[in-house]
This record gives structure tokens, C-alpha cells and sequence, in this order.
């Protein structure tokens, strides 16, 4: 990488918006796009923060240039909002991972049989194939949070029969010294598990020093759908009604020991929400609430 394509490198600023003025350490996941030929596949990066501190940063390549260079780069690491004038991403300059101290990196799993266990040094997630959905304990400073018994993904049918999650696959899909991820699939089950009513599968994000969590999760239904005379009517065969799907995460102590912050919408600031919050996302509304494109299965 010569001093032109370094200078294109040091445009790519990557900066705390101003609704999380207020935080420390929060993770990062963005894509920094590359002219054809400016990185060659394998390149190492380090990452510069305030008063130009060298940050921990995990680096993945997601897409190349016919010449096999670089063309989009996934850059992982922790913002300060202190950091107003913004990242610098470079050439590690022939610098190995144990120079930019990546391996002294709190982030560390453990795979134990069916259990898969993290530790981020802020906290200690434990996950398990057959059990709760998404974890089995969280641990802060040697207490245990998660009351396991109240916690877990369920739906509710048309009927009101009542579903709960079943992890069947348990897999660390991506290990690194700023973000480790687990994807995890199921299905919702009633219990005794006889019936399943959809499928689901989760990828899991966990971060170096830090408690947070990203959860990315995706419900869908296995059945072929009948499409009588190539229309694709709510009700149709095959498809299911979801009356509802909760995730709930139950604390384990005395609800005035705990607060909960929580911004509903993109660019709101955490607020405090008091010891318990439930967030309820409705399908279709606003002004055009009435289209015909929001009717249910009975019209």
C-alpha cells in the first residue's frame, strides 16, 4: 500500500454521532470501501483514536476487486464519544497482531460439550444447544443476573396456544480480539415439544470489555405456501399467524435494584426507564394505516 492509497485510507473517518454523546466504549461495525488495487487481500490495519491512540480493531475482508484487492473492508472496534475527531484507519506498516496488542484481548471463548461459554471481561455469557433462548447465565462480578426460568423467546398462535424456543444448533461463527460472534437456530415449540410452529436463527455479538450484546434474529416459517392464482393472500396455505412474539429477559434480583435506559427509535439518547420496560412494535400504521395492504387474513 503506497503513501497515495494511504491518503485515500486517512478520508475514511469514522465518527460518534451526536446521540451517543454521552457513551464509552461502544462497538462498532462498519464497512470502509476501497479503490481497486489500494489494499491487497491479506493486509493488516491499525486503527488510530484521540490524541491518535492506537485502538483495538478487528478487521474482516467482505468483498475483492477482480485483481483480488481489497474492495470492502468490515472494521470492527470500540468508540469513545470523546473521539469527535473521528478514527483514522492505516497500514499496519509491517506491524504483527502482538505489536497492536490484539492478543492480550479480554475476549475469549470456551467450547464445553454442547455449552459455549464467553468472556468478555465486563461479563460471562453462557449459551447452550437445548437450552434458554438466548442464554443459559449472565454473570457480572460473580453474580449470576438471568432468571433462566422467566427468560426466553415465545409466540403466540391464532389460538392462543403458546410456543417456546428450542436452540438445536450452537456454533462460534466468527472469533476475533474486538467482537466474537455465535449464530445459534431453533425452532418455537410447544411443550411438551410435539408441534413446531416457526424456525428462527440468531447470530449473537459480543465485545472486548464490554457487557452489551447485539442480537440479530430472524423468524420464518418452513411450510410451502399456496399462492391460488398467483396471489400472495395473508391466510393462504401454508402460512401461519403469529398472534404475537416476545423475547423476554427476566432480571434475577428485586425490581428497585435495577434500571433499565432504553432508546426506542434511531437517533433517540438512552432514557432511564425505571426497573421494568416493555416494548411493543406494532405492524402496519401511520397515515397510510389504511391501505389494503394492512388487512389481516379475515379482510
Amino acid at each position: 500500500m503506497g503513501d497515495s492509497n494511504l491518503a485515500v485510507v486517512l478520508r475514511n473517518r469514522l465518527r460518534a454521532s451526536e446521540p451517543f454523546s454521552e457513551r464509552t466504549g461502544e462497538p462498532v461495525s462498519a464497512g470502509v470501501p476501497f479503490p481497486e488495487g489500494a489494499a491487497e487481500s491479506g493486509s493488516l490495519f491499525r486503527l488510530l483514536g484521540p490524541a491518535s491512540a492506537p485502538c483495538a480493531v478487528q478487521t474482516r475482508e467482505l468483498d475483492h476487486w477482480g485483481d483480488g484487492s481489497i474492495r470492502w473492508l468490515l472494521v470492527d472496534f470500540l468508540a469513545s464519544s470523546r473521539a469527535s475527531e473521528g478514527y483514522r484507519l492505516l497500514p499496519s506498516e509491517g506491524e504483527t497482531l502482538d505489536a497492536q496488542g490484539l492478543r492480550e484481548s479480554p475476549l475469549q471463548h470456551r467450547i464445553e460439550g454442547e455449552r459455549i461459554r464467553i468472556e468478555t471481561g465486563a461479563a460471562t455469557f453462557e449459551l447452550r444447544k437445548g437450552g434458554s433462548f438466548p442464554f443459559e447465565s449472565v454473570t457480572v462480578d460473580g453474580e449470576a443476573l438471568l432468571d433462566v426460568e422467566g427468560s426466553g423467546l415465545y409466540s403466540e398462535d391464532a389460538s392462543g396456544a403458546r410456543y417456546r424456543s428450542s436452540i438445536s444448533t450452537l456454533t462460534v461463527e466468527q472469533s476475533g480480539p474486538v467482537r466474537t460472534t455465535v449464530a445459534l437456530a431453533g425452532g418455537l415449540e410447544t411443550e411438551p415439544a410435539s408441534e413446531r410452529l416457526v424456525d428462527f436463527s440468531c447470530r449473537i455479538h459480543f465485545y472486548a470489555g464490554s457487557a452489551t450484546v447485539g442480537v440479530e434474529l430472524t423468524v420464518t416459517n418452513p411450510r410451502a405456501a399456496g399462492h391460488p392464482g398467483g396471489l400472495w393472500a395473508l391466510g393462504s396455505e401454508g402460512s401461519v399467524h403469529l398472534h404475537s412474539l416476545e423475547l423476554a429477559l427476566a432480571l434475577r434480583s428485586s425490581p428497585g435494584d435495577r434500571q433499565i435506559r432504553l432508546s426506542a427509535e434511531p437517533g433517540e439518547r438512552l432514557r432511564l426507564q425505571g426497573s421494568a420496560v416493555s416494548l411493543l412494535q406494532a405492524s402496519s400504521g401511520g397515515e397510510n394505516w389504511r391501505s389494503p395492504v394492512h388487512v389481516d387474513r379475515t379482510g
